[in-house]
């Protein structure tokens, strides 16, 4: 079953995911929610990394609590390595950890710390639903296998041009002493 949203969150901010689920699937934007959606006998592992791939967009709760959440940052770093859009909700006064910043960029955050978050959750839905009518949106696909590094073994004559360089530097530091040494006539 294909999803629009992927919800990332700390066991603790279970309720409020749960409230975001239920606010973005009111607006019609089907969402995945662990353990909600977990298939029953599939590796845990397996079925994050596939519902993340099936997704438009992650949606990340973000407290004091995700900074440690080793399993929200690997949500995160792999939604990202798909070019899916990341955007947090912020529900705490809590700064994001240096990757999950660097991931998610300055513009996908929406601040909802001001009590009750149930105010902030249906503009969470007017910002996810805008997000993904983008047109054009599609996430990044590699089509190439990625590139070979060059064989650094094969170099030939490198320190050509470096001989040449070096041999104009001393002629142009020779004609330039030539030119203010005392006693030379100048044209």
């Amino acid at each position: 079953m294909s999803h629009d949203v992927f919800i990332s969150y700390c066991s603790e901010d279970g309720a409020v995911a749960d409230a975001a689920c239920a606010a973005l699937e009111r607006r019609g934007l089907r969402c995945w929610l662990a353990p909600r959606d977990l298939p029953r006998g599939q590796d845990y592992a397996e079925a994050i990394a596939a519902a993340i791939a099936a997704g438009r967009v992650l949606l990340l709760i973000h407290s004091a609590g995700t900074g440690d959440s080793v399993q929200a940052k690997r949500e995160v770093e792999r939604a990202a390595g798909l070019g899916l859009p990341i955007f947090a909700l912020r529900i705490a006064e809590a700064e994001p950890a240096p990757a999950i910043r660097f991931l998610i960029g300055e513009g996908q955050w929406l601040d909802a710390v001001t009590p009750p978050v149930a105010v902030h959750l249906d503009h969470l839905g007017d910002r996810i639903a805008g997000l993904l009518n983008r047109t054009g949106f599609r996430p990044l696909q590699p089509t190439l296998p990625p590139r070979p590094l060059p064989d650094m073994g094969r170099r030939r004559h490198a320190w050509l041009p470096i001989a040449l360089a070096g041999l104009a530097g001393l002629a142009a530091i020779a004609l330039a002493a030539a030119y203010v040494a005392p006693g030379v006539a100048r044209p």
